[in-house]
C-alpha cells in the first residue's frame, strides 16, 4: 500500500522499484489493490453513514444505514476490480496496436499501481462536505501523472508510439473511471430508486 503513497510524492523511483521487483498478478491486487480500495469504501461509507448526501428526489439529506453502506461498499470494490482487470486487458491490446510487446502481469502492475494515488486522495472522502467527485478528480489527476511516468517504464514500448500509447490508456482509464463515479454518485443523489429495494434486501441478509 505504501507504494500508491511514493507513487503521489517520488513516481519515477517507485516505478523503478516496481520494474526491478516485478510483482505478480496475485500479489498486485492482494497486496495493493483490495486494500486500498477497502479503505477508500470506508472512508466513503463513513461519511454517508455520519454526514448523509442530498438527495434531489426526497428533498433533504439521506443518512444511510451501515447495512446499505456494506452493500453498496462491496459492489463498488468488485465493480473496480473487474475494471482494472479489464482495463489491464485493454492496455495489453493496446501495446500490440502501437507495436510494442507486453505482458498482461505488466500491463496490470501499470493499471493498478497508476490507480493508487486516486484510491489513497479518496480517503478524504471520509471528511464532512467533500465532494466526491472533487476527490476523484484530483486522485485521477495524480493517476495520469503516475502512468505517465510508468507505463514507457513498465511497458517498455518503442519510444516514438510511447505517447500515443499514453494517451489512449489515459483515455480508457479516465472515461471508464468517471462512468463508475458517475453511477454511484446518481445513486447517492437518489435517482435511482429502484436500485434501494435491491440493496436493503441484500443488506437485510447481512449477519451485523
Amino acid at each position: 500500500m505504501l507504494k500508491g503513497v511514493f507513487l503521489v510524492f517520488e513516481p519515477i523511483s517507485c516505478w523503478e522499484n516496481v520494474y526491478h521487483s516485478r510483482p505478480g498478478s496475485l500479489r498486485i491486487l492482494l497486496l495493493e489493490v483490495i486494500p486500498l480500495l477497502l479503505l477508500a469504501m470506508v472512508a466513503e461509507s463513513y461519511h454517508l453513514m455520519k454526514w448523509g448526501k442530498w438527495q434531489d428526489v426526497i428533498g433533504h439529506q439521506r443518512f444511510f444505514t451501515l447495512h446499505e453502506v456494506a452493500v453498496v461498499g462491496v459492489a463498488q470494490t468488485l465493480l473496480w476490480i473487474i475494471f482494472i482487470l479489464l482495463a489491464a486487458r485493454m492496455v495489453q491490446a493496446l501495446t500490440q496496436t502501437f507495436h510494442a510487446r507486453g505482458s498482461y502481469q505488466q500491463a496490470l502492475a501499470v493499471v493498478s499501481y497508476s490507480l493508487a494515488p486516486l484510491f489513497i486522495i479518496e480517503l478524504f472522502n471520509a471528511l464532512p462536505f467533500v465532494s466526491f467527485w472533487i476527490t476523484w478528480a484530483v486522485g485521477m489527476l495524480l493517476t495520469v501523472r503516475a502512468l505517465y511516468h510508468g507505463l514507457p517504464r513498465i511497458m517498455d514500448p518503442d519510444p516514438i508510439h510511447t505517447f500515443g500509447l499514453f494517451l489512449t490508456s489515459t483515455m480508457i482509464m479516465v472515461v471508464s473511471g468517471a462512468m463508475l463515479r458517475f453511477v454511484s454518485w446518481w445513486y447517492f443523489r437518489g435517482h435511482i430508486r429502484n436500485l434501494d429495494d435491491v440493496i436493503a434486501s441484500l443488506g437485510a441478509r447481512l449477519p451485523f
